[in-house]
């Protein structure tokens, strides 16, 4: 079924006049109809939100551990599971993305650090674009190697995942 706009525009066409109109609506009326309704339903880059929810069986509540969550909306793995409802653990060593992730994701606990086989701190490469930044000073030098920009080094505080599970997790017993 055609919406309205986009069948007065075919009518336009069919007399031969309005050929640019005719475009702008085939473009707006495929973009409304099979682009968007798959790309709205995603939260991740390339949908592997929707792929994790199959593969558990779309339960409507549950429990994560995003490390590495960057923002709360773009490009994150986790916010289709936090809108149905689901509570987990953000980690994020970024400072500006994690006060942003703070404050959308109040049900989560959220954690300005990063996550090593053991504790204390390591230098955090924060880069442009952000999904380059790294703990890693080999994949850092790799980054500046093909000409990606350095933002700033921070000494970053490091936690195992076994500690941070102990000190935010409750136990049942």
């Amino acid at each position: 079924m055609l919406s309205y706009d986009f069948k007065r525009v075919v009518d336009k066409i069919h007399r031969r006049e309005g050929f640019t109109d005719f475009i702008k609506a085939s473009y707006y009326e495929m973009r409304k109809r099979y682009y968007l309704p798959i790309v709205k339903r995603s939260w991740s880059a390339d949908g592997e939100d929707i792929i994790i929810d199959n593969l558990l069986g779309n339960k409507k509540s549950g429990f994560y551990v995003d490390v590495g969550a960057f923002l709360p909306k773009l490009g994150n793995h986790t916010m289709r599971f936090y809108q149905k409802g689901w509570a987990g653990i953000n980690i994020e060593p970024n400072k500006d993305a994690f006060e942003i992730l703070e404050d959308a994701r109040k049900r989560d606990v959220n954690l300005n650090l990063g996550v090593s086989d053991k504790g204390g701190s390591l230098i955090y490469y924060k880069m442009f674009p952000y999904a380059l930044s790294t703990f890693s000073e080999k994949q850092y030098k790799e980054n500046i190697n093909n000409n990606f920009k350095l933002l700033e080094k921070q000494k970053i505080r490091v936690e195992t995942l076994e500690k941070i599970f102990k000190s935010t997790l409750k136990t049942k017993k």
